[in-house]
Protein backbone atom coordinates (compact mmCIF):
# COMPACT_ATOMS: atom_id res chain seq x y z
CA UNK A 1 0.00 0.00 0.00
CA UNK A 2 2.91 2.35 0.67
CA UNK A 3 4.30 1.54 -2.62
CA UNK A 4 1.06 2.54 -4.19
CA UNK A 5 0.52 5.73 -2.21
CA UNK A 6 4.70 6.72 -3.19
CA UNK A 7 3.79 6.13 -6.93
CA UNK A 8 0.18 8.10 -6.68
CA UNK A 9 2.08 11.14 -5.65
CA UNK A 10 5.29 10.73 -7.76
CA UNK A 11 2.52 10.50 -11.14
CA UNK A 12 0.63 13.32 -9.32
CA UNK A 13 3.90 15.17 -8.83
CA UNK A 14 5.41 14.90 -12.68
CA UNK A 15 1.89 15.65 -13.60
CA UNK A 16 1.91 19.16 -12.21
CA UNK A 17 4.65 19.77 -13.90
CA UNK A 18 3.87 20.38 -17.21
CA UNK A 19 2.19 24.09 -18.39
CA UNK A 20 -0.77 23.82 -20.27
CA UNK A 21 -0.30 25.78 -23.89
CA UNK A 22 -3.42 24.96 -25.57
CA UNK A 23 -5.88 21.88 -25.79
CA UNK A 24 -6.04 20.59 -28.78
CA UNK A 25 -8.72 17.94 -28.54
CA UNK A 26 -11.37 17.22 -25.71
CA UNK A 27 -14.12 14.91 -25.35
CA UNK A 28 -15.87 12.89 -22.41
CA UNK A 29 -13.35 9.98 -22.30
CA UNK A 30 -10.30 12.17 -23.35
CA UNK A 31 -8.54 14.99 -23.14
CA UNK A 32 -4.91 15.82 -26.00
CA UNK A 33 -2.79 19.50 -24.54
CA UNK A 34 0.11 20.46 -25.89
CA UNK A 35 2.39 21.11 -23.14
CA UNK A 36 5.83 22.30 -21.61
CA UNK A 37 7.80 20.83 -19.36
CA UNK A 38 8.75 23.14 -16.45
CA UNK A 39 12.05 22.60 -14.59
CA UNK A 40 12.44 23.18 -10.98
CA UNK A 41 14.49 26.72 -12.15
CA UNK A 42 11.44 27.64 -14.38
CA UNK A 43 13.10 26.35 -17.75
CA UNK A 44 10.72 24.66 -20.34
CA UNK A 45 11.42 22.18 -22.41
CA UNK A 46 8.82 21.26 -25.18
CA UNK A 47 6.31 21.31 -27.04
CA UNK A 48 4.84 18.19 -25.90
CA UNK A 49 1.57 16.50 -26.66
CA UNK A 50 0.01 14.92 -23.33
CA UNK A 51 -2.95 12.81 -23.85
CA UNK A 52 -5.32 11.81 -20.50
CA UNK A 53 -7.75 8.84 -20.72
CA UNK A 54 -10.44 7.84 -18.49
CA UNK A 55 -8.85 4.56 -17.16
CA UNK A 56 -12.50 3.25 -16.78
CA UNK A 57 -12.77 4.02 -20.61
CA UNK A 58 -9.36 1.33 -21.81
CA UNK A 59 -8.35 3.84 -24.02
CA UNK A 60 -4.39 4.86 -24.94
CA UNK A 61 -3.06 1.36 -24.10
CA UNK A 62 -1.23 1.09 -27.28
CA UNK A 63 0.80 3.87 -26.00
CA UNK A 64 1.84 1.49 -23.15
CA UNK A 65 3.13 -1.14 -25.92
CA UNK A 66 4.64 1.15 -27.66
CA UNK A 67 6.77 2.86 -24.93
CA UNK A 68 7.83 -0.77 -23.47
CA UNK A 69 9.19 -1.17 -27.29
CA UNK A 70 10.71 2.21 -27.19
CA UNK A 71 12.08 1.82 -24.24
CA UNK A 72 14.08 -1.60 -24.88
CA UNK A 73 15.84 0.43 -27.89
CA UNK A 74 13.68 -0.16 -30.97
CA UNK A 75 13.23 2.23 -33.33
CA UNK A 76 10.27 3.44 -35.41
CA UNK A 77 10.33 5.48 -38.21
CA UNK A 78 7.02 6.56 -38.51
CA UNK A 79 5.50 6.76 -35.11
CA UNK A 80 6.00 9.14 -32.28
CA UNK A 81 8.14 8.68 -29.59
CA UNK A 82 6.77 7.81 -26.59
CA UNK A 83 7.67 9.89 -23.07
CA UNK A 84 6.37 8.75 -20.12
CA UNK A 85 3.08 7.00 -19.45
CA UNK A 86 1.11 6.94 -15.88
CA UNK A 87 -1.78 7.30 -13.96
CA UNK A 88 -2.84 10.11 -11.90
CA UNK A 89 -5.79 9.85 -10.22
CA UNK A 90 -8.45 7.96 -12.60
CA UNK A 91 -6.97 9.17 -15.69
CA UNK A 92 -4.16 7.30 -17.94
CA UNK A 93 -1.48 10.03 -18.84
CA UNK A 94 0.61 9.68 -21.75
CA UNK A 95 3.51 12.25 -22.76
CA UNK A 96 4.72 11.69 -26.00
CA UNK A 97 6.62 14.32 -28.61
CA UNK A 98 5.26 16.97 -30.50
CA UNK A 99 4.95 15.80 -34.64
CA UNK A 100 5.55 19.08 -36.43
CA UNK A 101 4.33 19.27 -39.99
CA UNK A 102 1.22 19.48 -42.16
CA UNK A 103 -1.40 16.78 -42.21
CA UNK A 104 -2.41 14.12 -44.62
CA UNK A 105 -5.49 16.79 -45.19
CA UNK A 106 -4.07 19.88 -45.44
CA UNK A 107 -1.12 18.20 -48.13
CA UNK A 108 -3.73 17.05 -50.27
CA UNK A 109 -5.34 20.45 -50.13
CA UNK A 110 -2.17 22.44 -50.83
CA UNK A 111 -1.27 20.35 -53.85
CA UNK A 112 -3.90 19.16 -55.18
CA UNK A 113 -5.20 15.13 -55.55
CA UNK A 114 -3.54 13.09 -58.14
CA UNK A 115 -1.76 9.54 -58.93
CA UNK A 116 1.50 11.30 -58.33
CA UNK A 117 1.08 12.66 -54.91
CA UNK A 118 -0.08 9.11 -54.21
CA UNK A 119 2.37 7.61 -55.68
CA UNK A 120 4.65 9.35 -53.37
CA UNK A 121 2.72 8.88 -50.16
CA UNK A 122 0.67 5.89 -49.68
CA UNK A 123 3.73 3.38 -49.90
CA UNK A 124 4.81 5.27 -46.90
CA UNK A 125 1.97 5.15 -45.33
CA UNK A 126 1.38 1.44 -45.91
CA UNK A 127 4.75 1.14 -44.38
CA UNK A 128 4.27 3.60 -41.02
CA UNK A 129 0.78 1.21 -40.78
CA UNK A 130 2.93 -2.18 -41.53
CA UNK A 131 5.11 -1.21 -38.18
CA UNK A 132 1.98 -1.09 -36.00
CA UNK A 133 1.00 -4.73 -37.34
CA UNK A 134 4.68 -6.33 -37.90
CA UNK A 135 6.41 -4.90 -35.32
CA UNK A 136 4.25 -6.51 -32.67
CA UNK A 137 2.79 -9.34 -31.73
CA UNK A 138 -0.11 -9.31 -31.40
CA UNK A 139 -0.29 -6.79 -33.83
CA UNK A 140 -1.42 -3.30 -33.16
CA UNK A 141 -4.71 -2.31 -35.18
CA UNK A 142 -4.97 1.35 -35.05
CA UNK A 143 -8.89 2.02 -35.96
CA UNK A 144 -8.79 5.68 -36.70
CA UNK A 145 -6.83 6.14 -39.83
CA UNK A 146 -8.05 9.24 -41.28
CA UNK A 147 -6.09 12.24 -43.16
CA UNK A 148 -5.62 14.26 -40.26
CA UNK A 149 -4.12 11.41 -38.28
CA UNK A 150 -1.23 11.56 -41.05
CA UNK A 151 1.39 14.22 -40.30
CA UNK A 152 3.94 14.40 -43.35
CA UNK A 153 7.17 17.05 -42.62
CA UNK A 154 10.28 17.22 -45.10
CA UNK A 155 11.06 13.86 -45.50
CA UNK A 156 9.48 12.19 -42.90
CA UNK A 157 5.83 10.59 -42.71
CA UNK A 158 4.08 9.74 -39.02
CA UNK A 159 1.24 7.62 -38.23
CA UNK A 160 -0.65 9.89 -34.86
CA UNK A 161 -3.55 9.39 -32.58
CA UNK A 162 -2.94 5.42 -31.20
CA UNK A 163 -6.00 6.33 -28.74
CA UNK A 164 -8.41 3.86 -29.92
CA UNK A 165 -5.66 1.36 -31.22
CA UNK A 166 -6.37 -2.10 -29.70
CA UNK A 167 -4.62 -5.93 -29.79
CA UNK A 168 -5.52 -8.16 -31.69
CA UNK A 169 -7.16 -11.15 -29.52
CA UNK A 170 -7.60 -14.31 -31.25
CA UNK A 171 -10.02 -15.38 -28.56
CA UNK A 172 -12.39 -11.93 -29.06
CA UNK A 173 -15.75 -12.27 -31.50
CA UNK A 174 -16.26 -8.55 -31.28
CA UNK A 175 -14.51 -5.22 -30.13
CA UNK A 176 -15.48 -4.45 -26.87
CA UNK A 177 -15.28 -0.95 -27.56
CA UNK A 178 -16.74 0.79 -30.65
CA UNK A 179 -14.90 4.23 -31.62
CA UNK A 180 -13.60 5.91 -34.52
CA UNK A 181 -14.11 8.09 -37.61
CA UNK A 182 -17.45 6.61 -39.35
CA UNK A 183 -16.34 7.59 -42.87
CA UNK A 184 -13.21 5.70 -42.47
CA UNK A 185 -14.05 2.75 -40.12
CA UNK A 186 -14.77 -0.46 -41.68
CA UNK A 187 -17.96 -1.92 -40.53
CA UNK A 188 -16.48 -4.46 -38.08
CA UNK A 189 -15.74 -1.72 -36.23
CA UNK A 190 -18.86 -1.16 -35.25
CA UNK A 191 -19.91 -4.21 -33.73
CA UNK A 192 -20.38 -6.91 -36.91
CA UNK A 193 -17.22 -8.77 -35.80
CA UNK A 194 -14.12 -8.09 -34.03
CA UNK A 195 -11.26 -5.85 -35.98
CA UNK A 196 -7.62 -7.01 -37.18
CA UNK A 197 -5.08 -5.76 -39.09
CA UNK A 198 -7.61 -5.54 -42.44
CA UNK A 199 -9.81 -3.33 -40.69
CA UNK A 200 -6.71 -0.90 -41.46
CA UNK A 201 -6.44 -2.30 -44.93
CA UNK A 202 -9.84 -0.90 -45.39
CA UNK A 203 -8.83 2.45 -44.19
CA UNK A 204 -6.33 2.81 -46.23
CA UNK A 205 -7.80 1.87 -49.02
CA UNK A 206 -9.97 5.07 -48.56
CA UNK A 207 -6.93 7.05 -47.68
CA UNK A 208 -6.57 6.61 -51.30
CA UNK A 209 -9.41 7.27 -52.08
CA UNK A 210 -8.73 10.23 -50.73
CA UNK A 211 -5.41 10.68 -52.01
CA UNK A 212 -7.02 10.75 -55.58
CA UNK A 213 -9.97 12.86 -55.31
CA UNK A 214 -9.68 14.90 -52.11
CA UNK A 215 -13.35 13.81 -51.09
CA UNK A 216 -14.38 11.61 -48.09
CA UNK A 217 -15.89 8.48 -48.89
CA UNK A 218 -19.25 8.15 -48.77
CA UNK A 219 -22.34 5.62 -49.81
CA UNK A 220 -22.60 6.94 -53.30
CA UNK A 221 -18.96 6.28 -53.94
CA UNK A 222 -19.06 3.01 -52.34
CA UNK A 223 -22.49 2.31 -54.56
CA UNK A 224 -20.47 3.15 -58.02
CA UNK A 225 -17.44 1.09 -56.40
CA UNK A 226 -15.44 4.21 -56.23
CA UNK A 227 -15.44 5.43 -59.80
CA UNK A 228 -14.23 8.83 -60.44
CA UNK A 229 -12.67 10.48 -63.36
CA UNK A 230 -9.58 11.39 -61.14
CA UNK A 231 -9.23 7.94 -60.20
CA UNK A 232 -7.51 5.60 -62.86
CA UNK A 233 -8.91 2.27 -63.60
CA UNK A 234 -6.24 0.34 -61.76
CA UNK A 235 -6.50 2.23 -58.79
CA UNK A 236 -9.91 2.21 -58.87
CA UNK A 237 -9.77 -1.87 -58.67
CA UNK A 238 -7.36 -1.45 -55.49
CA UNK A 239 -9.38 0.91 -53.76
CA UNK A 240 -12.41 -1.49 -54.44
CA UNK A 241 -10.58 -4.53 -53.69
CA UNK A 242 -9.12 -2.68 -50.14
CA UNK A 243 -12.11 -1.17 -48.96
CA UNK A 244 -14.91 -4.54 -49.78
CA UNK A 245 -17.41 -4.90 -47.05
CA UNK A 246 -16.51 -8.44 -46.04
CA UNK A 247 -12.88 -8.63 -44.05
CA UNK A 248 -12.40 -12.06 -45.93
CA UNK A 249 -12.59 -10.01 -49.82
CA UNK A 250 -10.45 -8.01 -48.87
CA UNK A 251 -6.00 -7.68 -48.94
CA UNK A 252 -4.98 -10.05 -46.20
CA UNK A 253 -2.32 -7.46 -45.62
CA UNK A 254 -1.04 -4.13 -45.80
CA UNK A 255 2.08 -5.35 -47.37
CA UNK A 256 0.08 -7.41 -49.93
CA UNK A 257 -2.33 -3.87 -50.58
CA UNK A 258 1.07 -1.68 -50.97
CA UNK A 259 2.81 -4.48 -53.63
CA UNK A 260 -0.67 -4.39 -55.36
CA UNK A 261 -0.93 -0.86 -55.55
CA UNK A 262 2.74 -0.05 -56.68
CA UNK A 263 2.13 -2.57 -59.56
CA UNK A 264 -0.95 -0.75 -60.41
CA UNK A 265 0.72 2.99 -60.34
CA UNK A 266 2.85 1.15 -62.49
CA UNK A 267 0.68 0.17 -65.13
CA UNK A 268 -0.93 3.95 -64.93
CA UNK A 269 2.23 5.38 -65.21
CA UNK A 270 3.41 2.83 -68.10
CA UNK A 271 0.22 4.00 -69.88
CA UNK A 272 1.01 7.61 -69.86
CA UNK A 273 4.09 7.18 -71.43
CA UNK A 274 6.46 9.90 -71.89
CA UNK A 275 4.02 13.09 -70.66
CA UNK A 276 4.93 11.30 -66.99
CA UNK A 277 8.58 13.86 -67.36
CA UNK A 278 6.82 16.83 -67.68
CA UNK A 279 4.24 15.59 -64.98
CA UNK A 280 6.97 14.86 -62.60
CA UNK A 281 8.72 18.34 -63.13
CA UNK A 282 5.75 20.23 -62.59
CA UNK A 283 5.00 18.20 -59.43
CA UNK A 284 8.12 19.26 -58.13
CA UNK A 285 7.88 22.40 -58.94
CA UNK A 286 4.19 22.58 -57.08
CA UNK A 287 6.58 22.36 -53.58
CA UNK A 288 6.21 18.47 -52.65
CA UNK A 289 8.96 16.71 -51.07
CA UNK A 290 9.02 12.95 -50.85
CA UNK A 291 8.31 11.07 -47.65
CA UNK A 292 11.16 8.91 -48.10
CA UNK A 293 13.44 10.00 -52.11
CA UNK A 294 14.97 6.82 -52.55
CA UNK A 295 12.09 4.68 -51.58
CA UNK A 296 9.69 6.59 -53.09
CA UNK A 297 10.36 8.35 -56.25
CA UNK A 298 9.94 7.47 -59.47
CA UNK A 299 12.18 5.92 -62.12
CA UNK A 300 12.97 7.60 -65.66
CA UNK A 301 9.71 7.43 -67.67
CA UNK A 302 11.43 6.32 -70.49
CA UNK A 303 12.79 3.21 -68.78
CA UNK A 304 8.66 2.67 -67.46
CA UNK A 305 7.84 2.40 -70.67
CA UNK A 306 9.64 -0.27 -71.43
CA UNK A 307 9.37 -2.06 -68.03
CA UNK A 308 6.21 -1.05 -65.87
CA UNK A 309 7.69 -3.39 -63.04
CA UNK A 310 10.40 -0.27 -62.56
CA UNK A 311 8.02 0.89 -60.54
CA UNK A 312 7.10 -2.29 -58.25
CA UNK A 313 8.54 -3.33 -54.97
CA UNK A 314 10.11 -6.99 -54.79
CA UNK A 315 6.68 -8.54 -53.86
CA UNK A 316 4.81 -6.46 -56.67
CA UNK A 317 7.21 -8.04 -59.10
CA UNK A 318 6.75 -11.58 -58.04
CA UNK A 319 3.08 -10.79 -57.78
CA UNK A 320 3.21 -9.51 -61.74
CA UNK A 321 5.27 -12.19 -63.01
CA UNK A 322 2.45 -14.74 -61.41
CA UNK A 323 -0.36 -12.75 -63.35
CA UNK A 324 1.63 -13.76 -66.27
CA UNK A 325 1.64 -17.42 -65.75
CA UNK A 326 -0.66 -19.52 -67.48
CA UNK A 327 -3.49 -20.10 -65.38
CA UNK A 328 -3.30 -23.12 -62.56
CA UNK A 329 0.62 -22.60 -62.64
CA UNK A 330 0.28 -20.94 -59.26
CA UNK A 331 -1.63 -17.83 -60.22
CA UNK A 332 -2.17 -15.24 -57.71
CA UNK A 333 -5.85 -14.05 -59.06
CA UNK A 334 -5.84 -10.51 -57.51
CA UNK A 335 -2.48 -9.91 -59.09
CA UNK A 336 -4.30 -11.21 -62.02
CA UNK A 337 -7.33 -8.75 -61.61
CA UNK A 338 -4.71 -5.68 -61.03
CA UNK A 339 -2.42 -6.86 -64.66
CA UNK A 340 -5.43 -7.31 -67.25
CA UNK A 341 -7.11 -4.69 -68.73
CA UNK A 342 -4.26 -2.06 -68.88
CA UNK A 343 -4.58 -0.69 -72.06
CA UNK A 344 -5.54 3.29 -71.85
CA UNK A 345 -8.79 3.29 -72.79
CA UNK A 346 -9.49 1.66 -69.05
CA UNK A 347 -7.60 4.97 -67.76
CA UNK A 348 -10.18 7.56 -66.61
CA UNK A 349 -8.93 10.80 -67.63
CA UNK A 350 -7.84 13.05 -64.77
CA UNK A 351 -9.78 16.19 -64.49
CA UNK A 352 -7.94 19.23 -64.42
CA UNK A 353 -9.00 21.63 -61.23
CA UNK A 354 -8.46 25.26 -60.49
CA UNK A 355 -5.12 26.32 -58.57
CA UNK A 356 -5.32 27.19 -55.51
CA UNK A 357 -4.31 30.66 -56.42
CA UNK A 358 -7.24 31.00 -58.24
CA UNK A 359 -9.99 29.57 -55.94
CA UNK A 360 -8.73 32.12 -53.20
CA UNK A 361 -8.72 34.44 -55.64
CA UNK A 362 -12.54 33.41 -56.83
CA UNK A 363 -13.71 33.01 -53.05
CA UNK A 364 -12.28 36.77 -51.85
CA UNK A 365 -14.55 38.17 -55.13
CA UNK A 366 -17.57 36.12 -53.98
CA UNK A 367 -17.11 37.52 -50.40
CA UNK A 368 -16.38 40.96 -50.78
CA UNK A 369 -19.65 41.13 -53.45
CA UNK A 370 -21.50 39.42 -50.33
CA UNK A 371 -20.38 42.02 -48.58
CA UNK A 372 -21.76 44.52 -51.08
CA UNK A 373 -24.77 43.22 -50.76
CA UNK A 374 -24.82 42.96 -46.73
CA UNK A 375 -23.77 46.73 -46.54
CA UNK A 376 -26.51 47.91 -49.33
CA UNK A 377 -29.44 45.72 -47.21
CA UNK A 378 -27.90 47.13 -43.75
CA UNK A 379 -28.37 50.21 -45.07
CA UNK A 380 -31.60 49.96 -46.82
CA UNK A 381 -33.03 48.65 -43.18
CA UNK A 382 -31.48 51.09 -40.88
CA UNK A 383 -32.14 53.88 -43.60
CA UNK A 384 -34.91 53.56 -45.75
CA UNK A 385 -35.54 55.27 -49.29
CA UNK A 386 -39.00 57.24 -50.07
CA UNK A 387 -40.83 54.89 -51.96
CA UNK A 388 -39.43 51.65 -50.67
CA UNK A 389 -41.50 48.85 -50.01
CA UNK A 390 -41.06 48.56 -46.17
CA UNK A 391 -40.52 52.10 -46.34
CA UNK A 392 -43.05 52.44 -43.26
CA UNK A 393 -42.61 48.91 -41.82
CA UNK A 394 -41.08 49.14 -38.00
CA UNK A 395 -37.54 48.12 -37.83
CA UNK A 396 -37.85 44.83 -36.62
CA UNK A 397 -39.59 43.62 -39.77
CA UNK A 398 -37.04 45.17 -41.77
CA UNK A 399 -34.58 43.49 -40.51
CA UNK A 400 -36.20 39.72 -40.52
CA UNK A 401 -37.76 40.17 -44.27
CA UNK A 402 -34.07 42.18 -45.37
CA UNK A 403 -31.56 39.36 -43.97
CA UNK A 404 -34.11 36.54 -45.20
CA UNK A 405 -33.87 37.58 -48.11
CA UNK A 406 -30.04 38.19 -48.67
CA UNK A 407 -28.85 35.33 -45.97
CA UNK A 408 -31.71 32.27 -47.22
CA UNK A 409 -32.71 33.26 -50.60
CA UNK A 410 -29.02 35.24 -51.74
CA UNK A 411 -26.70 33.15 -49.86
CA UNK A 412 -26.94 29.98 -51.54
CA UNK A 413 -26.24 31.60 -54.46
CA UNK A 414 -23.19 32.75 -53.00
CA UNK A 415 -22.45 29.41 -51.41
CA UNK A 416 -22.19 28.04 -54.42
CA UNK A 417 -20.27 30.35 -56.05
CA UNK A 418 -17.56 29.96 -53.61
CA UNK A 419 -14.15 26.83 -53.93
CA UNK A 420 -15.54 25.07 -51.04
CA UNK A 421 -12.59 22.30 -50.70
CA UNK A 422 -11.22 23.81 -48.00
CA UNK A 423 -14.27 24.15 -46.34
CA UNK A 424 -15.67 20.56 -46.91
CA UNK A 425 -12.55 18.97 -45.86
CA UNK A 426 -12.77 20.96 -42.42
CA UNK A 427 -16.54 19.61 -42.10
CA UNK A 428 -16.20 16.11 -43.30
CA UNK A 429 -20.14 15.69 -43.20
CA UNK A 430 -20.10 18.64 -46.12
CA UNK A 431 -17.71 16.92 -48.12
CA UNK A 432 -19.64 13.84 -48.08
CA UNK A 433 -22.41 15.58 -49.38
CA UNK A 434 -22.88 15.00 -53.16
CA UNK A 435 -23.00 18.67 -55.53
CA UNK A 436 -26.27 17.07 -56.49
CA UNK A 437 -27.33 16.87 -52.97
CA UNK A 438 -26.12 20.37 -52.31
CA UNK A 439 -27.50 22.17 -55.46
CA UNK A 440 -30.78 20.60 -54.06
CA UNK A 441 -30.11 21.86 -50.54
CA UNK A 442 -29.47 25.74 -51.90
CA UNK A 443 -32.64 25.13 -53.48
CA UNK A 444 -34.74 24.39 -51.01
CA UNK A 445 -32.98 26.61 -48.47
CA UNK A 446 -33.45 29.72 -51.31
CA UNK A 447 -37.47 28.51 -51.76
CA UNK A 448 -37.89 28.84 -48.12
CA UNK A 449 -36.66 32.48 -48.14
CA UNK A 450 -38.60 33.28 -51.01
CA UNK A 451 -41.78 32.14 -49.04
CA UNK A 452 -40.86 33.40 -45.76
CA UNK A 453 -39.78 36.98 -47.83
CA UNK A 454 -43.43 36.80 -48.98
CA UNK A 455 -45.31 35.83 -45.99
CA UNK A 456 -43.70 39.11 -44.07
CA UNK A 457 -44.59 41.70 -46.84
CA UNK A 458 -48.14 41.21 -46.25
CA UNK A 459 -47.60 42.53 -42.84
CA UNK A 460 -45.99 45.77 -44.39
CA UNK A 461 -48.13 48.86 -43.70
CA UNK A 462 -48.85 50.61 -46.54
CA UNK A 463 -48.24 54.25 -45.14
Amino acid sequence: MTDELAEHLNALARDDNYRVDSVLKESALECTQRVFFTGANGAEMGPFIRKRFDCDAGLGLAYERLLAAQQTGRRFLHLPRILDCYCAGEQRVVVMEYVPGETLADLVYRLDPSPELAARVFPQLCRAVRELHESFDPPIIHRDLKPSNVIIADESLTVIDLSIARTYDDEAEDDTKHFGTRAYAPPEQFGYSQTDTRSDVYALGLLLYFCLTEKTPDAQARRHDFASPLIPEPLRRVIAHAAAFDPDQRFSSVDELQGAFEQAIGLVKAEAGTAGASEAHAFRERGLVSCEPAAIALPNDTLAAQDPRAYMSESAKADASAANAPAGAGTDVSAQTFARDNSPAHVAPVRKRPSRAFATARNVVVLLVFGIFFAVVTEMIFLPRPGQIDEFAPLWLRLASNYTLLFLFLGPAFYLALDRRRLKERFPRLGACSRKRELLLCLVVATVGFVAVGIMSQFYPSS
